[in-house]
């Protein structure tokens, strides 16, 4: 709708939205398989749904109930190899096969690139949950901006309710009612359509997790940020300073039939006890598997804000024909 430029459109609110669908189905090049395969599970289930309410039919009957027999297991359909192969999704719902075929931001994924737009003012609303957050902000900070923009973040997931995800509840301040998220854009969209002031307050609010408290800034990340690099040593520990050029390879076998679940983090769907919750959650469920190294830092002398980007670099080789590393601070 901006990029129309059309003359009505004076203000926008993008709650919890992406830059790209290729950003939320491939991050980095890797397939995000828990959420965008749980997408399409869904509208298949949908599709199927709505066949059935208009009369019976024997054939969507059939697919239904093996719709409600997957759902019991999605671990188990998850491991289906080629993921092509999962039965009845691409079929009542056949984007899962056309994302799967182009795991490349090619010439299909370019068809829905966002055009270049005027500087509108946006009121920005995610969460450190979202698994839309990335582009929320990087939409924020695209140019040209307008001075108008404003940006908020808590510590919510994508349907930003309620003080408590994953494993942790942040308090009733967090919670998005309380800090009044919709009110702020109600007024903002009223200011924008009536003429009057819409630029009142900090450029950006943001929940700091840990110490559970609001902070504003006019940029992001926040202005005086400074950079730390920490790294990896063979011994498993984390340090600041850098190990021998010489030093020996951590090494471990891993069963690409047998995954490493994802447990928490910024995912779109909240459901059943496993991988599919959203928010932080206790990693050490996963130690009994032996093909993940943690490396451990000392205890830290003094309190450690982080705000903004994590970056990891890895040297890494593998057997395998092809491999995806993932990382967790």
């Amino acid at each position: 709708a901006a990029a129309a430029r059309h003359s009505a459109h004076v203000a926008m609110v993008p709650y919890v939205t992406p830059s790209h669908p290729y950003e939320v189905t491939y991050e980095d090049g890797a397939l995000l398989l828990g959420s965008t395969f749980g997408w399409a599970f869904a509208r298949a289930g949908e599709a199927i749904g709505r066949g059935r309410s208009t009369g019976p039919d024997a054939d969507l009957d059939a697919g239904w109930r093996a719709w409600l027999a997957m759902g019991a297991d999605i671990d188990d359909v998850l491991e289906t190899v080629p993921l092509r192969d999962i039965p009845l999704v691409g079929r009542r719902f056949p984007d899962w096969n056309d994302w799967l075929a182009h795991p490349e931001r090619d010439a299909w994924w370019r068809r829905v690139d966002l055009g270049d737009r005027p500087a509108i003012p946006g009121f920005w609303v995610s969460g450190w949950w979202d698994l839309f957050l990335r582009g929320s902000i990087a939409e924020w900070n695209r140019p040209p901006q307008h001075p108008a923009s404003r940006l908020v973040i808590g510590p919510w997931s994508h349907l930003l309710d309620g003080d408590a995800h994953g494993d942790h509840n942040y308090g009733p301040a967090s919670s998005a009612a309380v800090q009044d998220v919709t009110g702020s854009a109600l007024r903002f969209l009223h200011g924008a359509f009536d003429g009057t002031r819409i630029a009142e307050g900090p450029r950006v609010r943001y929940f700091v997790m840990g110490s559970n408290e609001w902070r504003a800034s006019e940029a992001w990340p926040p202005a005086g940020t400074s950079s730390q690099r920490w790294y990896l040593h063979a011994d498993r520990s984390l340090e600041r300073h850098a190990p021998a050029p010489d030093a020996a390879p951590v090494a471990y076998t891993h069963d690409p039939l047998h995954p490493v679940p994802t447990l928490g983090g910024r995912n779109l769907f909240q459901g059943p006890p496993g991988a599919y919750l959203s928010g932080p959650m206790e990693q050490s469920r996963l130690d009994d598997r032996r093909d993940l190294v943690r490396f451990t830092g000392r205890p830290l002398d003094r309190s450690l804000t982080i705000t903004g980007d994590l970056v990891v670099s890895i040297v890494a080789t593998t057997t395998a024909v092809d491999t995806d590393w993932t990382a967790k601070l």
